[in-house]
C-alpha cells in the first residue's frame, strides 16, 4: 500500500476495488502501541502499552474512560482517539438524561462506528486514524468490541491490536477456553501475559509501561493504579515467556517443516513445486537455536488450495530474501501471495501472517526506495524480467548443455513466470509481461520433462528449443519463440509446435539504425521514473529522467 494515482482522496476507488485511503489509516493502527482485550462472564479487562515520545516526557494514555460502565483502549493516533471519546461520552450523557438508565454498550457502537464511517466516503476528508478495543458491561452482561478505521465493528471474545500483536493474539487463541469461567484476577494475569508477549524478551512489562482497566459485573469501570498493576505483574513475574522469531512472526520447530510436494514414486509431481522446493531447500537458514526462517514458516501455513500455485512464489522470495539489496522483490513476492490468499476468504490467519512479515520488512526498511513506492516497484520488476529473458535467450543458443545447465534455465524460466505474477500487485499485467510469463512457464515445463525423460547431457540448443527472444535488429517486431513439447529427436520429421508469438517493445520499421537493447532497456526504464516523478509532482526529476532518455536515443535517430 503505498501512494499511487488511485489515492489522493478516500472517495477515489482503484481498479481493484479498493479504498487506500483506508487502507492507510488501517496502517496507523498496526504502528500503535499494542493493546489486549479479554472478556469472561462476569468482567471484562483492558490491557495496553504506553509508550513515552522521549525521556522528557511521560507515558501516553491508552486507556479512556467513556461511562461508568463503559472503557476503551486505543492503538493509533491519540488525537483522533481523543475526538471519538468526547463523542462517546457526550452519547452516554444524553442517553442517560434522555431515558433516566445507561446506554447499551451495542448502541453506543454503532453510533461511533457511523461517525467513524462518514470520512470513509466524503471528499476532503480522511478517516479516522485508530483503532479502538471497548470494554462494557449492561444487563445484558459483558461486552467486546473491535473498532477499526474502516467503520466496521466486531464482537469478540479476546482481541489483540497494534504493533506485533499477533504474539498476543496467538496466545488468546491457545488459551481462549480459560477465559469465560475465570474470575478477575486470573483474567487480568491472562491480559497481561498476552501483552507482554508482544515485547521484545529483552524488554520487561512494568508499571511505567503497562496500564490495566477492568469492568464488570458490580464493577464499575476502573482503571487499576500502580500499586496494584505491580501485584499481578509480580504474580506472572515466573511464567514462561513465548519464543519470538526475529521479527513479529512467530517461531515454528523443525516438526513444522513444509510438507513434500504432492506426487511421489509413480505419480505425477508438478514441476514448480520441484523447482521451488529445492530452492527452498537449498537455501535454508537456521534462526537461533532449530528454528526455521520466517518464510519456510510462512511456506508450511500455506493453504491447501494454493499450495501448488505459490511454492514457486515463495521459492523466489526466498532466494532474493537472501541478499539485502533485493529484499524487495521478496516484499512484492509476498504481498502478491497475501492477495491471492484473500481471495479464498477463509485463510485469514494466513494472510495475517504474511501481512505482519511485510508490515516489519516495511519498517525494517525505511529508506528502500523500492518499498516505498509502487511505481518504482514496478519499473524494477519489469526490468529483472527484462534481464532474466535475456540470459536465457543466451543460455537457449548454446549448442550442448548438461543436465545441470538445463535445471538452473529451468529455474529461471520458472522466476521469470513468477514475477509476470507478481506484476499484478501493480494493477493489470502489461500484455507483453503477461505473453513473456506464459511462454516462460510453457519452457519451464519442457526443460523439466526432457529431464526426466533422461535428455540435458547432449541437448542441443539452437535448432530446437529458442527461447524469449527480445527484438533484435534483424528481427520482425514480433519475436518467435518456440518449445518443444518433448527432446528434440534427430527422428522426428514434424516441425516443432510453436509458442505464441512475443510482442516487440518496440518496433523496429523504418529507417532508424540499430539500437542495442541495453539502450531501450535503459531509455524505457528512465521513462518509468519520469513517470513516477509524475504521481509524486517532481516536475524536476521527470523532466530530468526524460532528457537522458533523449540523449541516450538521439544518436540512433536518422
Amino acid at each position: 500500500m503505498f501512494r499511487n494515482q488511485y489515492d489522493h482522496d478516500v472517495s477515489i476507488w482503484s481498479p481493484q476495488g479498493r479504498l487506500y485511503q483506508i487502507e492507510y489509516a488501517m496502517e496507523a493502527v498496526k504502528q500503535g502501541a499494542a493493546t489486549v482485550a479479554l472478556k469472561s462472564k462476569t468482567h471484562v479487562v483492558l490491557c495496553a502499552l504506553k509508550r513515552a515520545p522521549s525521556e522528557l516526557s511521560a507515558h501516553q494514555k491508552k486507556i479512556m474512560f467513556i461511562d461508568d460502565h463503559i472503557g476503551v483502549s486505543i492503538a493509533g493516533l491519540a488525537s483522533d482517539a481523543r475526538i471519538l471519546c468526547r463523542f462517546m461520552r457526550t452519547e452516554c450523557i444524553n442517553h442517560q438524561y434522555g431515558f433516566d438508565k445507561p446506554m447499551p454498550v451495542t448502541r453506543l457502537m454503532d453510533h461511533v462506528s457511523n461517525k467513524c464511517q462518514v470520512p470513509t466516503q466524503r471528499y476532503g476528508r480522511r478517516p479516522f486514524g485508530v483503532g479502538f478495543l471497548m470494554a462494557g458491561y449492561d444487563e445484558k452482561g459483558t461486552h467486546l468490541y473491535q473498532l477499526c478505521p474502516s467503520a466496521n465493528y466486531y464482537s469478540c471474545k479476546s482481541m489483540a491490536i497494534g504493533a506485533r500483536s499477533q504474539s498476543a493474539r496467538t496466545y488468546l487463541e491457545k488459551n481462549l477456553d480459560k477465559f469465560a469461567d475465570s474470575n478477575q484476577d486470573e483474567l487480568i494475569k491472562h491480559c497481561m501475559r498476552a501483552l507482554r508477549d508482544t515485547l521484545p524478551n529483552e524488554v520487561e512489562l512494568t508499571v511505567k509501561n503497562c496500564a490495566v482497566a477492568v469492568v464488570g459485573k458490580d464493577t464499575p469501570f476502573a482503571i487499576l493504579n500502580d500499586v496494584r498493576v505491580d501485584t499481578y505483574l509480580k504474580a506472572i513475574e515466573g511464567d514462561e515467556r513465548a519464543p519470538q522469531a526475529q521479527d513479529d512472526t512467530l517461531v515454528t520447530g523443525e516438526d513444522d517443516l513444509p510438507p513434500p510436494p504432492p506426487g511421489g514414486a509413480g505419480g505425477t509431481v508438478d514441476p514448480r513445486v520441484v523447482v521451488a522446493t529445492e530452492r527452498m531447500e537449498s537455501s535454508k537458514t537456521v534462526l537461533y537455536n532449530r528454528t526455521m526462517s520466517v518464510l519456510d514458516t510462512l511456506a508450511s501455513q500455506i493453504p491447501q488450495e494454493l499450495r501448488v500455485k505459490l511454492m514457486q512464489h515463495f521459492g523466489i522470495a526466498k532466494e532474493y530474501e537472501k541478499n539485502p539489496e533485493t529484499i524487495s522483490i521478496t516484499y512484492y513476492c509476498l504481498m502478491y501471495i497475501a492477495n491471492e490468499a484473500f481471495k479464498l476468504q477463509k485463510e485469514k490467519q494466513f494472510v495475517s501472517n504474511v501481512l505482519d512479515y511485510l508490515e516489519s520488512t516495511k519498517r525494517n526498511n525505511p529508506h528502500d526506495e523500492i518499498i516505498k513506492s509502487m511505481a518504482t516497484g514496478q519499473a524494477t520488476i519489469e526490468e529483472l524480467i527484462t534481464v532474466l529473458v535475456g540470459e536465457t535467450n543466451e543460455a537457449e543458443d548454446e549448442e550442448v548443455r548438461s543436465a545441470e545447465q538445463l535445471r538452473l534455465l529451468m529455474r529461471k524460466h520458472y522466476t521469470v513466470g513468477g514475477l509476470t505474477d507478481v506484476l499484478s500487485v501493480f494493477g493489470p499485467v502489461k500484455d507483453d509481461f503477461a505473453t513473456l510469463g506464459k511462454i516462460a512457464k510453457s519452457r519451464a515445463v519442457a526443460i523439466f520433462r526432457e529431464l526426466k525423460s533422461g535428455g540435458g547431457a547432449a541437448a542441443s540448443g539452437g535448432a530446437g528449443s529458442s527461447g524469449m527472444k527480445p527484438p533484435e535488429h534483424n528481427t520482425s517486431a514480433g519475436a518467435r519463440a518456440s518449445s518443444p513439447s518433448k527432446p528434440p529427436s534427430a527422428t522426428a520429421a514434424a516441425p516443432q509446435p510453436q509458442m505464441p508469438q512475443v510482442p516487440s517493445y518496440y518496433d523496429q520499421s523504418g529507417s532508424h539504425k540499430s539500437v542495442p537493447f541495453d539502450t531501450i532497456s535503459q531509455a524505457q526504464k528512465l521513462c518509468r521514473y519520469a513517470n513516477s516523478a509524475l504521481e509524486h509532482e517532481d516536475v524536476a526529476t521527470a523532466i530530468k529522467n526524460c532528457e537522458e532518455a533523449i540523449r541516450l536515443l538521439r544518436p540512433y535517430n536518422n
